[in-house]
Parts: structure tokens; sequence; C-alpha cells
């Protein structure tokens, strides 16, 4: 499903960190069931979330 950005732009987060669409995906869809009526929440956890998973890669 597509996402509005509105806040954060998670989405380009995850792809400058090679971050695989379905782990990126699993990660947001999750998320989103965490925060379904707060945009900005949601864009904040989603950017933290795949910034964390970018570093326990490069680890």
């Amino acid at each position: 499903m597509a996402q509005n950005i509105r806040f954060f732009d998670y989405q380009s987060v995850a792809d400058n960190l090679n971050i695989d669409p379905k782990v990126s995906a699993r990660v947001i869809d999750e998320i989103r069931e965490e925060f379904p009526n707060d945009d900005m929440l949601f864009e904040l956890h989603a950017l933290r979330a795949l910034k964390s998973i970018q570093k326990k890669q490069v680890h």
C-alpha cells in the first residue's frame, strides 16, 4: 500500500540504507498498526525503526 509521506521521508531513508523492501514493508505495516490515526508519530517511528535496522546490518 502506498503511503502519503507528510512529515518524515522514511521511504527515502530505507532506500538509501539499502534495506530490503520486504523488511521495510513489514516494519511499516507493524508501525501503522500501532499508530493508525497519527501520521506524524507513525512516520517518526518508521524512520527510527529503519535507521535501527540499518545499524544492526552494519555491525
